[in-house]
């Protein structure tokens, strides 16, 4: 392994020696089984590339986990296939085109300039958890729909009118509780769902409850035996 550090080896569960080849550098244990379940933990220096394997045999398959930091985001990843979760990867032609109908219907209605801030805001906040995505398209068409009446359509302005009030009260409904959320995990990001480990340490506690509880069952009192008595 020329690649990496060699830090930590377990075969079958097993803590192995890790030895070194006396006229290289190269880092390994020794197998002496064709099959085997290997762990290993191991340290790569700073580089832009990360080599799929650092092992000096050929895999058939490999699967990658990478463990970011709470408050982290992946952006992209070159080289592998099933990256769902990067932010790259999230996008679909579904997506695009419905920022693109949003920025360029702001630019329209309202200038160019509050289009460039809703494309940045849209880009950064789109694939968010609970995040406002399809009643900007709503509060658009209201605005272009009012634009779009003529003087006489008193009645119908009116009605719109409501209607776009009531679109912007859900609309800060949404964003209230998102900008909560969001402040919460810039300040704290070990409070995300999914950092820390910290539905693994519910499922541990529950299970530590249930022990105690099992360990604290009652235990069955003997019958009593009826025993004479003596005057």
């Amino acid at each position: 392994m020329p690649d990496i550090h060699l830090g930590r080896v377990s075969l079958n569960g097993e803590p192995q020696l890790i030895t070194r080849q006396p006229q290289g550098k190269s880092d390994g244990v020794e197998v002496r089984q064709r099959t085997l379940d290997l762990e290993a933990d191991s340290r790569y220096d700073a580089r832009q590339g990360i080599p799929v394997n650092g092992w000096r045999q050929e895999l058939q398959q490999v699967t990658t986990t990478l463990h970011l930091p709470p408050g982290w985001l992946l952006f992209a990843a070159w080289g592998t296939d099933n990256l769902a979760a990067t932010w790259l990867q999230q996008w679909n032609l579904l997506d695009l085109f419905l920022v693109l109908l949003i920025v360029v219907a702001t630019g329209y209605l309202y200038g160019w300039r509050w289009g460039a801030v809703a494309g940045t805001a849209l880009l950064l906040t789109w694939h968010l958890p609970a995040a406002p995505r399809y009643i900007w398209l709503n509060l658009l068409a209201v605005a272009a729909l009012l634009r779009a009446l003529p003087e006489g359509a008193a009645g119908l302005r009116r009605w719109l009118e409501r209607y776009r009030w009531l679109s912007l009260l859900v609309l800060a409904l949404m964003v209230l509780p998102f900008i909560i959320g969001t402040v919460r995990v810039a300040l704290y990001p070990q409070l995300m769902p999914e950092a820390g480990g910290v539905r693994d340490f519910g499922a541990m506690l529950a299970t530590d409850q249930d022990a105690m509880t099992e360990e604290a069952a009652p235990v069955p009192v003997p019958p009593r035996h009826p025993c004479p008595l003596r005057r």
